[in-house]
């Protein structure tokens, strides 16, 4: 409840500053589906991918970052 509460804030006060905002540490997808329902901008973390190297930036483009296996 409190985490709601606190990105509808950022949220808000993004848009009335016509700022983006990036979710950092997205790691299940209920919290993917919660920000995405919500309007964020940008969204990263090891849903999507661990950190790698600069080499295979090119690859997981390609790949349309489809999220990790688990």
């Amino acid at each position: 409840k409190n985490d709601a509460a606190i990105i509808a804030t950022i949220l808000s006060m993004s848009r009335i500053l016509n700022f983006s905002v990036v979710a950092e540490g997205v790691e299940k997808a209920e919290q993917l589906n919660y920000l995405h329902g919500v309007g964020c901008d940008i969204i990263q973390g090891y849903f999507f991918s661990k950190p790698v190297k600069p080499e295979r930036i090119i690859e997981l483009a390609a790949t349309s970052f489809l999220p990790a296996s688990t």
